[in-house]
């Protein structure tokens, strides 16, 4: 449990990087929230992926 919790701190902090990166391009507004897009699409993967294993 510790290293998902590690592992979704370090996702954040990358994708905080990579939207400070991308508002200093300064992109388009759709592009800036892609870090949000992946953080949502890992968190989900990581749910299905628990889900999935408490069924078996």
């Amino acid at each position: 449990m510790s290293k998902k919790i590690i592992f979704l701190v370090a996702i954040i902090i990358l994708l905080m990087i990579l939207n400070d990166i991308f508002a200093v391009i300064d992109l388009v507004w759709y592009i800036q929230l892609l870090p949000l897009a992946i953080l949502i699409l890992i968190s989900v993967i990581l749910k299905v992926k628990d889900l999935i294993s408490k069924s078996n």
